[in-house]
């Protein structure tokens, strides 16, 4: 079967499931903990001395597990706070040494006493019934019959004996929860975290780090104070370890936070530098995040400094580091060619262990820098992925969205496979990776774009609708922009204005358009008509704006074979990798595109424009960039 039809044929059937699959258990039992948490976790766990950590036990508090002691304890009719727990003691070791879970009906005696009693248990009893909780075998969901009574009411009696805590035990006991895999749904830990956050300053730099442990797990920030954590973090992060400070990091990743103060984050940015022939491999991915998520342009030369570091360590990282490493800077466009050589290289050599969302991030970092070797592995590398997907269809099904976004990186290196660009417009897949919405993803526009233009006299696939297309012609792109504008205009919209003004007092016409309607600004469209040697406008048969057309001269000009079409393309900022004049890999797209279609692109970058001071230095420069195609 070929790649189209078993990736139609598997996504139907997902679709027919579809029901079935949305009404399972919201949390799974016993909910899952990643690596990052559980690394974090045995961070605080190494430093006993330091993290006051919940204890599970390790055996069974009764060895008789005789089912006539088992309905002994279960009938007797003596209920207390104290009987409840040798209850329990004997019921959670009966329940592990014979694999029986809670959820059975005849527990639901002994959980009605547990749940009647548990506001009255004393401290060192709530913490032995956590303890006994953590020995129950897995249930089904947390949500399951009697473990759900268990785990909720013994959560309400810590939230009533919280204040009667001091921090230590408030987070001993949130560290319980932790290891019940609870954390993240429970109301006392989100308490601790919340009373935690009311003082912050007065937290031991231990403290400090084990609540943002939880702002880690939970992935919720502790109401407005994440910056007096930025604060305090700066005046103790000399007596923490690299562990401890990439724990603090996942807090603030993880819960959307970025870092604020420029020389802190340049104190990272050297802390990891000094330290990373020796830092360990999930501990280098928690600050590699929170220095992309956090960085600007001012930290452009300590990111260069800690990529030539990392360099000669490449090989001893996994490759899901490898492709952290390869996204720093991609946000500022700041390549750094050797380190991202050296992971394309790693991505080639273990290709077969990538998961689709690193193969789909490690092409957004080639196709967004253009990225080119004297060896041109970069190629190599999307030739393996493309072919390597024909084994993936399970994987594409379950992260859909990957695949469009991975063929559209591709496209703009101008690799591409017809058959799986059909499949992707497929209306089985596209109800499967976008639903029902009438817009979708600008990869997809970018896509039916580039199948219709680049490969227009080969591809006989499938294309995105004509009511969609217009659809996503309304949405995706962006305002034409005009002085007045009731809008704060953005800085390249100033400049697209600057470049029409001036190009209409020098050519008299003028005219802004979306020639690719999936690129969401505008372009400045000059027409020179040879015979009448003037500018004209455009004809007034030209599809309405925000159609979603793609203006081929036909559609633009009356008669195409005497215009000269020339288009302006205003280089943003994000349209240059920096510290090069290379345009980005979209950018350069775009201009062949656009040449494919019969128009002069010249694009005019942000660097060159703002060096134009004067009106009459604008308009020469125009004049040199234009007058030769028309002359």
């Amino acid at each position: 079967m070929n790649f189209s039809k078993n990736l139609r044929k598997i996504s139907s059937s997902i679709l027919q499931n579809h029901r079935r699959l949305h009404t399972t258990p919201i949390f799974q039992a016993k909910l899952f903990v990643d690596r990052e948490n559980s690394h974090a976790h045995n961070i605080l766990s190494s430093n006993a001395e330091k993290y006051k950590l919940f204890t599970e036990l390790t055996i069974s508090p009764v060895q008789s597990t005789k089912e006539d002691d088992l309905l002994s304890r279960l009938n007797s009719s003596e209920v207390t706070p104290s009987t409840v727990i040798k209850d329990f003691q004997f019921i959670a070791s009966y329940c592990k040494n014979t694999e029986t879970c809670i959820s059975e009906d005849r527990f639901d005696l002994f959980v009605d006493n547990f749940t009647d009693n548990c506001r009255k248990f004393t401290e060192s009893q709530v913490i032995e019934a956590l303890q006994l909780l953590t020995l129950l075998p897995e249930t089904p969901s947390v949500r399951s019959k009697n473990f759900l009574e268990l785990w909720t009411s013994l959560d309400q009696a810590c939230v009533s004996k919280a204040d009667d805590w001091d921090i230590d035990t408030q987070l001993k006991v949130a560290d319980a929860w932790y290891s019940l895999n609870l954390a993240k749904i429970s109301d006392y830990v989100w308490l601790v975290m919340k009373k935690a956050g009311r003082k912050i300053r007065k937290l031991t730099p231990s403290q400090l780090v084990h609540v943002m442990f939880f702002c880690n797990v939970t992935r919720k920030p502790v109401l407005g104070e994440m910056i007096d954590f930025e604060m305090n973090l700066k005046e103790i992060v000399e007596e923490l370890t690299i562990d401890e400070i990439a724990v603090m990091s996942m807090g603030f990743f993880k819960t959307k936070t970025p870092l604020r103060d420029v020389r802190f984050i340049e104190y990272l940015y050297k802390r990891l530098t000094s330290e990373i022939s020796t830092v360990s491999d999930i501990t280098f991915v928690s600050l590699l995040k929170i220095l992309r998520y956090s960085s600007k342009f001012e930290h452009i030369a300590a990111m260069n400094s800690l990529l030539d570091a990392i360099c000669p360590e490449i090989d001893r990282f996994s490759l899901l580091s490898c492709m952290h490493v390869a996204l720093m800077g991609c946000d500022m466009q700041n390549s750094h060619p050797e380190s991202i050589e050296l992971v394309i290289k790693r991505f080639m050599k273990d290709i077969d262990s990538a998961r689709i969302k690193d193969m789909e991030r490690i092409c957004h970092v080639i196709s967004i820098y253009d990225f080119k070797t004297d060896s041109q592995i970069e190629l190599e590398l999307m030739k393996t992925i493309l072919e390597n997907l024909k084994t993936r269809t399970k994987e594409i099904l379950k992260y859909p969205k990957c695949f469009p976004c991975m063929l559209h990186y591709m496209s703009l290196k101008g690799i591409y496979n017809e058959e799986m660009l059909s499949s992707i417009f497929d209306m089985e897949f596209v109800k499967h990776a976008y639903g029902t919405n009438l817009i979708l993803g600008r990869e997809m526009f970018s896509l039916d774009t580039f199948v219709k233009v680049n490969l227009k006299d080969s591809y006989k696939g499938n294309f995105l609708n004509e009511r969609r297309v217009a659809a996503m012609g309304k949405c995706l792109t962006r305002y034409i922009p005009e002085r007045g504008s009731k809008y704060k205009l953005a800085h390249t919209d100033s400049l697209l204005l600057d470049i029409k003004e001036n190009s209409e007092n020098l050519f008299k016409i003028a005219t802004f358009k979306h020639i690719l309607p999936n690129h969401e600004r505008v372009d400045v469209v000059l027409l020179y008509d040879k015979e009448k040697k003037q500018f004209v406008a455009p004809s007034q048969k030209c599809p309405r704006d925000y159609s979603g057309t793609i203006l081929t001269k036909d559609l633009l000009i009356d008669d195409p074979s005497r215009i000269t079409a020339i288009v302006l393309i205003c280089g943003g900022w994000n349209n240059y990798v920096r510290n090069t004049g290379e345009p980005t890999g979209l950018l350069r797209l775009k201009m062949e595109q656009l040449e494919i279609l019969g128009y002069h692109s010249i694009p005019i970058p942000w660097y060159d424009w703002r060096l134009l001071e004067s009106p009459s230095e604008k308009r020469k420069f125009l004049s040199q960039k234009i007058n030769h195609l028309i002359h």
